[in-house]
């Protein structure tokens, strides 16, 4: 039986894999620390016998080559790929044997000019393609990492390779990308963990899009990626010295300190709120988390001697492995323990934390100076009315726009506020961490939701591209991304705060009348469908969308996001899912539900139809009819006949509400300055 492992690197938004019969093994696209790579197949007592890679990478160091020197596996690359060391050359169509498997070869350039796919086959079944910076979930691979002048060229290509794998693969093959899961090697957010061929013709925005649309899409989204990207295909090219993860010898204070004075790089891994409780002056925060290695390699100056400050020796080898993955690897030196210690006596600088209420509540005293450290395409989204902006991988060279004095600093979290604050954080200026999501902006009412004219049209745009760039460019109802779902355990949660989350119940006002989730609104499908503009404009908070299984639901998160609305959860599973979770449901009439009643109709019409053939065989035609109606109601992912349904009397409510009634129900926007 072929089995595929996932090997997860979260903090750069990648996977490797491990493809394997049980006794033959063949690793995609390993990253630097070959380590997990080499105790996954010590532990099945595996034999590599194949490395390939998907392509020449852009966004961390491989450890291809050195896993084939430890373990005699060939190493493969696309024929083109310019790489200094031996390697098996491969090109489109040829086939790679492994034990039980085979490793078919399809050139799916776009990502990068000599881009692979790989199609894993047995020898009666397609099971898998290993897609790189292909096909991902609901996107594609960016493609502007080679210059401009080749962006028009490969954006075009990733188009075509990506229809390719659509039209020559099975509908059921799984689909395994390398990037995708967080990786600024994707073009524009991903969903989902896990997919098909099948799922992604369906969501994936190359499949969905005419070409040119797909192309416009993609290069309107595209923004700053991560400076280290730079570093990374020369090295890969060069092929990378074996990995080196040990710690170099600890330094004393007074040696820290003297560092620091020299102007060197000095990075506390500390968590953000203790490093703003106290820390070393011009010392810089980067919080050792999923975020750290992207954010450091973006800001890092490579070759500049690195010190790393820490709670513990652990911590600083989980930094290590991180640095080593973007081929950070010579570090100056470590500090390790109390930083009441390392500082030796000197005072410890410090600002203060707080989130956006605290924000609002101060603001109602006087003006303030506030920076927004977020990227372009998130300014575009929204922003704090009166903020700076300068996005933090700009604010070293842009330090002297920064006015001296008290400055507030925000981002999407509050991680990447705390690396500017940390670099702002010198005499002459009183620094404020704002770490909270930007979420809570709007709900402070802090965004500047009242722009000059004709700038909400642009600021709307904004938003739709960077967060549903097919739904805007195609002025339809679809998405390229799956439903977020989210449990009933969540919700419950959620409901504890009922002024940060609006519970929309989509199913019909008999259903809803029947059971409901106490404090939802119903707001049925046909009127999202109808009026989903006017809904996503007074949709601020977070939104839990509600149905009996998670169909309308979804139909209705779609209208919605299409429209604009942000912030759209689907409960999985629904009512009785809620119920079950052990949430209070109100009880009322019981009715059947819609589901129900179309399973019942259809049945009955096909039984009928069946019986009344017997006397007329034209009878039977209804059957087919309804049949072929259901199948497509499968293929759309809709109900016709669930749509009749909800428009008979029994389905309705003791009165029937005006849109104006049902929009008065929901929560007002928060006031906007």
């Amino acid at each position: 039986m072929i089995m595929i492992e996932t090997i997860e690197t979260s903090s750069l938004g990648d996977r490797s894999y491990l493809a394997t019969d049980g006794q033959v093994a063949v690793v995609v696209d390993p990253q630097r620390d070959i380590d997990r790579v080499l105790d996954l197949v010590g532990q099945r007592g595996l034999q590599v016998s194949h490395v390939v890679e998907t392509h020449v990478h852009n966004d961390y160091v491989t450890g291809g080559l050195e896993l084939t020197q430890r373990t005699g596996a060939a190493y493969v690359l696309a024929e083109g790929s310019g790489v200094a060391f031996d390697h098996v050359a491969v090109k489109d169509g040829q086939v790679l044997e492994a034990g039980a498997m085979r490793l078919r070869v399809l050139l799916t350039p776009g990502h990068t000019h000599f881009h692979l796919s790989y199609v894993l086959e047995t020898a009666d079944q397609v099971r898998a393609v290993f897609t790189g910076g292909s096909m991902l979930y609901g996107a594609t691979g960016r493609t502007d990492l080679l210059g401009p002048a080749d962006t028009q060229e490969l954006t075009h290509a990733q188009f075509h390779s990506v229809r390719r794998l659509a039209s020559e693969l099975p509908a059921e093959t799984e689909v395994f990308p390398t990037h995708g899961f967080g990786s600024f090697c994707s073009a524009t957010p991903t969903s989902g963990t896990a997919s098909t061929v099948g799922e992604q013709q369906r969501v994936n925005p190359a499949l969905t899009l005419e070409e040119q649309e797909y192309v416009d899409t993609l290069l309107a989204g595209l923004d700053a990626y991560p400076a280290y990207y730079a570093h990374m295909a020369p090295m890969n090219s060069a092929g990378p010295a074996p990995v080196d993860l040990s710690l170099p010898q600890p330094v004393d204070p007074a040696e820290l300190h003297r560092r620091i004075e020299a102007g060197e790089w000095v990075v506390d891994l500390r968590q953000r709120t203790a490093f703003a409780a106290g820390h070393l002056s011009r010392s810089l925060n980067f919080e050792l988390g999923t975020n750290f290695v992207t954010y450091l390699g973006w800001l890092y100056s490579y070759g500049a001697p690195l010190t790393l400050i820490g709670e513990s020796e652990d911590q600083v080898a989980d930094a290590r492995r991180e640095l080593v993955r973007i081929g950070i690897d010579d570090l100056a030196g470590i500090a390790v323990g109390d930083i009441d210690t390392l500082a030796d006596g000197q005072p410890l600088r410090s600002y203060r934390v707080t989130d956006f209420p605290g924000l609002a509540e101060a603001r109602q005293h006087g003006p303030l100076q506030i920076l927004d450290a977020r990227r372009n395409d998130e300014r575009a989204a929204g922003y704090v009315a009166g903020s700076q902006h300068i996005p933090l991988h700009e604010l070293a060279d842009r330090l002297d726009e920064v006015p001296t004095g008290e400055v507030w600093v925000y981002c999407g979290s509050g991680y990447r506020a705390s690396i500017a604050a940390s670099v702002l954080d010198t005499p002459g200026r009183d620094v404020v961490l704002i770490n909270d999501s930007y979420g809570s902006a709007a709900q402070a009412g802090l965004e500047d939701d009242r722009p000059t004219e004709g700038a909400g049209a642009t600021r709307r745009f904004h938003r739709q591209l960077t967060r549903h760039p097919t739904n805007y460019l195609q002025g339809r109802t679809m998405t390229t991304a799956a439903p977020d779902k989210v449990d009933a355990t969540t919700v419950r949660s959620w409901l504890d705060q009922p002024d940060r989350v609006t519970v929309l119940d989509v199913r019909s006002p008999a259903e809803f009348e029947t059971a409901r989730i106490p404090g939802s609104i119903n707001v049925p499908l046909n009127l999202v469908e109808k009026h989903a503009g006017q809904l996503a404009e007074r949709l601020d908070r977070q939104v839990v969308l509600v149905c009996q299984s998670g169909n309308r639901a979804t139909q209705a998160q779609q209208r919605l996001a299409g429209a604009g609305a942000e912030h759209l959860h689907v409960l999985d599973g629904g009512v009785a899912a809620f119920r079950s979770a052990g949430g209070e449901v109100v009880e009322g009439r019981a009715r059947w539900s819609l589901e129900r009643q179309v399973r019942f109709v259809a049945g009955s019409l096909v039984l009928g139809s069946l019986i009344a053939s017997l006397r007329t065989p034209k009878a039977g035609l209804l059957a087919g009819g309804v049949g072929t109606g259901l199948t497509l109601s499968a293929l759309t992912d809709s109900c016709t006949m669930g749509r009749v349904l909800s428009a008979l009397p029994y389905n309705r409510g003791p009165k029937d509400r005006s849109p104006e009634e049902v929009l008065d129900q929901l929560p007002e926007p928060q006031p906007t300055r």
